[in-house]
Formats: C-alpha cells, sequence, structure tokens
C-alpha cells in the first residue's frame, strides 16, 4: 500500500478493490529538495560564570529546542545535551545535537599582586601566563605594558577556549633618586661592554640634548634621544682615542631644566 522513493523519477500504482475493480495513479517527482543542514558548535564546554549561545542558523521556517523554545538561539549556562529540529520552507527537516559536559574555570593570579614603584621611572607590568590575546585598560594589547604612574591598571585575557578574565593591579607611587649620570670613559670596540657612551636616567625626562666636542672643539655629536648614544664616530669615521667634552641640556618631570657638563675618555 505504500512505498519510501528517494529519487526523481516516475512511479505508478494500480490497485484492485475486493469487488475486482482496478484503479491506478501516477507521480512524477521532478525534483529533489536538500535537507537543511544545520551545524551546533561541537565544542563541548563552557566558561564558567559566562552564558554561550547555540545557534542553529538563519532562513527556516520552523525551529524547535529540546526544552520546546522555538527561536533560531538558546542561550545556555550549564552542562548537558542540547538539539534543535528545524524545518525549511519546503517542509524539509534537519536538526542537530550537542553534549556540553566541561566547565572552564577562570584564569586568575596571572598579575602581580599591588606593588609600589618610583614615581616617573618605567616599570613593567606582565601577565605570568601565556594566552591568547590581551586587553589592557591602558588599551595595549600586548602581555606586558610599560608605565610611569601610580592607578589601578587591569587586564582582560582570552584563552585558547576563549574564555575571558580580568584581573586587577593596584600601583601606588614614592619619590625615588632623579637625575641623569653619565660614564666617564666608554670603549667602542664592538666586544659588547661599554661599546656606547650614554647617560643612565633616573626619572622621566621632559626635554634631553646632548652634543660632544673634540679637544679642537669640533661638534662630532648631537642627539635629542638619550637611548641614541655616541659610538665614537663623527661622519661616519672612528674618532682618536682620547679626552672628548661633553654638554647635556634636560628637564625631568616636576624639576627646572638644567645643564651638565663633563669630559669622557674614549679607549680604543
Amino acid at each position: 500500500a505504500t512505498v519510501r522513493i528517494s529519487k526523481q523519477g516516475t512511479y505508478s500504482v494500480k490497485a484492485q478493490s475486493a469487488n475486482g475493480c482496478y484503479a491506478s495513479d501516477t507521480l512524477i517527482i521532478k525534483k529533489l529538495f536538500p535537507l537543511p543542514l544545520v551545524k551546533l558548535s561541537p565544542d563541548n564546554w563552557l566558561c564558567e560564570g559566562s552564558i554561550r549561545t547555540l545557534n542553529a542558523g538563519s532562513g527556516y521556517q520552523t525551529y524547535l529546542w529540546q526544552d520546546g523554545s522555538a527561536s533560531s538561539t538558546l542561550n545556555v549556562d550549564t552542562t548537558g545535551t542540547y538539539s534543535v529540529r528545524v524545518k525549511d520552507q519546503n517542509g524539509c527537516a534537519g536538526g542537530d545535537t550537542v553534549l556540553i559536559d566541561q566547565i572552564i574555570p577562570k584564569s586568575s593570579g596571572f598579575l602581580m599582586t599591588d606593588t609600589v614603584i618610583c614615581d616617573g621611572f618605567p616599570t613593567k607590568i606582565q601577565a605570568s601566563t601565556s594566552f591568547n590575546s590581551y586587553n589592557w585598560s591602558t588599551g595595549d594589547q600586548n602581555n606586558y605594558i610599560i608605565i610611569k604612574k601610580g592607578g589601578i591598571y587591569s587586564l582582560t585575557i582570552t584563552d585558547q577556549f576563549g574564555c575571558s578574565s580580568t584581573s586587577s593591579v593596584s600601583v601606588q607611587t614614592k619619590q625615588c633618586l632623579t637625575g641623569i649620570f653619565f660614564p666617564s670613559a666608554f670603549s667602542p670596540n664592538s666586544d659588547g661592554n661599554n661599546d656606547i657612551f650614554r647617560p643612565n636616567v633616573l626619572g622621566n625626562l621632559r626635554t634631553y640634548q646632548l652634543q660632544i666636542f673634540n679637544r679642537w672643539g669640533q661638534k662630532v655629536f648631537e642627539s635629542t634621544d638619550f637611548t641614541a648614544g655616541w659610538e665614537g664616530k663623527s661622519n661616519g669615521m672612528m674618532q682618536i682615542s682620547g679626552v672628548y667634552v661633553w654638554l647635556c641640556h634636560y628637564q625631568l618631570d616636576g624639576e627646572t631644566e638644567k645643564s651638565n657638563s663633563g669630559t669622557v675618555f674614549l679607549l680604543r
């Protein structure tokens, strides 16, 4: 009395009644509609304290989740088995099921404890564990920030599961020794020791200018960047061993502009 078909084609049937009478009919299947292909995320975890949205996709005529809800998405916040059944505009049905059986705990302890730094001195605050992404309250997105002032700094990390956690560190400041100090000698011989003449800066520089002169008063070096020291050259030429005079104008945060001078011995 029935037959199951799954292909296009012409299907006919002839039936005989109890009285011996015959009847027949023919059905032509011209088109096969594909079944809806629903794919819920296969991830079997939830982030602790968060809500995950399961999405069955858009454009279907009807939706039916295991809890009886009928929207295209379902928000879940606990472990369990979740399934959905959909029907499209052609009346074709499809569905999917996902088992969530793991809760990923929030990350913690990845920032240093509250600390005190010297006011104006660059200090690094770094996450102690490797994560997929970092978002500091300063806007930085590295695993560390360089700070010079006190305050509360927070970091939101995202781990390999896509779960996010936030931690903060309170930084207070104290007044420390400030100043700018130059070495008395250097040896630019490319051995990795004392190859560059530059100052040790304690504090936050607002302005800086360094000039260096040879024994005849000729300027052999000038810079406004204290990290770019003198390598013992002038116009690409190696300078001879001897005493050179330096003159530095600078201003530190909270202080007036100052000028210092001295000599440095270049040793080859």
